[in-house]
């Protein structure tokens, strides 16, 4: 009885395991330098820029108005990223998120270990709380960071402020 117990064990650290590397590959991981870069690639574009996290239940819960927006401005020149603050050893939610939401693209995991860094470099009145949406317009130098929950009609009232 006592090798099945220590068998189970064995199998249930293997598939945890297995579970972070399946997670990994499927959502990239990505520094706040190469999320500047994905930002100044997109000169002609409105960025919208959603800091969530799977275990933020109002981050989870808004997810559907930015599909939402995103399928409603799928013609548009404007690009939705879902930048997540999990930690990635430990973000088993954020895959079942993903599939239950239908999220196809643009989810990525933030790792910087150490978020006064790079908070600033986004927002200097921003305390870091979630859930937050930075919309970067065109002219760079106007974005803004909304340190609140948003619906579909917020956000799209948010869009048409800062599409010009």
């Amino acid at each position: 009885m006592r090798n099945y117990f220590f068998l189970f064990i064995a199998l249930q650290t293997l598939f945890i395991g297995s579970t972070s590397t399946v997670y990994s590959q499927e959502i990239p991981v990505i520094n706040f330098s190469q999320l500047e870069q994905k930002i100044n690639a997109a000169s002609d574009t409105l960025l919208i820029v959603n800091f969530m996290a799977s275990w933020c239940l109002p981050c989870v819960a808004e997810l559907d108005a930015f599909l939402k927006l995103e399928q409603h401005l799928k013609n548009e020149k404007v690009k939705i990223f879902f930048i997540s603050l999990d930690i990635k050893s430990s973000t088993s939610n954020l895959l079942k998120v993903k599939k239950e939401k239908g999220i196809q693209n643009n989810l990525l995991i933030l790792e910087e270990p150490d978020a006064n860094k790079w908070i600033n470099k986004v927002d200097s009145n921003w305390s870091g709380a979630l859930p937050a949406t930075w919309f970067i317009p065109r002219q760079k130098q106007r974005a803004r960071l909304f340190e609140q929950i948003v619906t579909f009609d917020s956000l799209l009232a948010l869009y048409n402020q800062f599409k010009q």
